[in-house]
């Protein structure tokens, strides 16, 4: 069966430390393709962990920040892909752009199951939903779906 070329916005339009950037859409619709093209293109230090990893899970649920800061040294980006599957993920991700003002977070899940609805914007990403965290809850432009 043939592959189907697949055309992405450029990533890095959507990046901003100090923010998170959420993209979710359907299972096998190209999240982690985009993630992947995007990071074997930087030269900055990148961490990518799965919402399936059990290590990761606890960090979050946990909701300790210094565990998470820990966690998250000498790195310029950290993705997770299949955020969904990490309960209360949204607070986590909040407490990583409030503590870590230096560092790009980017989150990918299959559904709007992730829950990021009240923290997070709407904009649209070639294909995919895209929610980025307003940073200190100033509104920002945006396109609306």
């Amino acid at each position: 069966m043939p592959s189907l070329k697949r055309f992405y916005s450029p990533l890095e339009n959507y990046l901003s430390p100090g923010k998170v950037l959420v993209i979710y859409g359907p299972r096998r619709s190209g999240k982690t393709t985009l993630i992947q093209q995007f990071l074997n293109q930087t030269s900055l230090r990148t961490q990518i962990d799965t919402g399936e990893n059990i290590r990761v899970k606890a960090l979050f649920v946990s909701q300790n920040p210094d565990l998470i800061l820990e966690y998250l040294t000498d790195i310029d980006i950290y993705v997770i892909d299949g955020a969904q599957d990490i309960d209360n993920i949204g607070k986590g991700l909040k407490l990583i752009a409030d503590s870590r003002p230096d560092l790009i977070v980017i989150a990918t899940g299959s559904s709007s199951q992730i829950g990021l609805e009240k923290t997070f914007v709407i904009r649209r990403l070639t294909g995919f939903l895209v929610m980025e965290r307003l940073k200190h809850c100033h509104y920002e432009a945006s396109s609306s779906l």
